[in-house]
């Protein structure tokens, strides 16, 4: 089986189950919430679910390394406007589209 096939297949479940993990660690981690937030982002890039990635990839002839993960960083930015009365367009900036600077 391709492994686009099996990702069908089985892609969901696992998603949902790193989604109970990010969870898991959120409601677990005490603190604020961005403590908690960036301990369930830690646990993404850096933990047991980074590992996981990494060992999908090297199975299926990726280049995708542990370091790569640990060296994200997500920007946040501000939604561009176009306000012209009475129509208001918010574009998300570049980055969600594809693009990066």
């Amino acid at each position: 089986m391709d492994t686009y096939a099996s990702y069908r297949r089985n892609g969901y479940a696992n998603l949902a189950i790193t989604f109970r993990k990010l969870i898991e660690t959120e409601k677990e981690t005490p603190g604020t919430r961005e403590e908690k937030l960036q301990a369930a982002r830690d646990r993404f890039y850096k933990g047991d679910i980074a590992d996981e990635l990494v060992a999908f990839y090297i199975k299926n002839g990726g280049f995708l390394r542990k370091i790569d993960l640990a060296a994200h960083v997500t920007r946040v930015e501000e939604p561009l406007l176009l306000i012209s009365n009475p129509v208001i367009l918010e574009q998300a900036a570049s980055v969600a589209a594809g693009a990066q600077s």
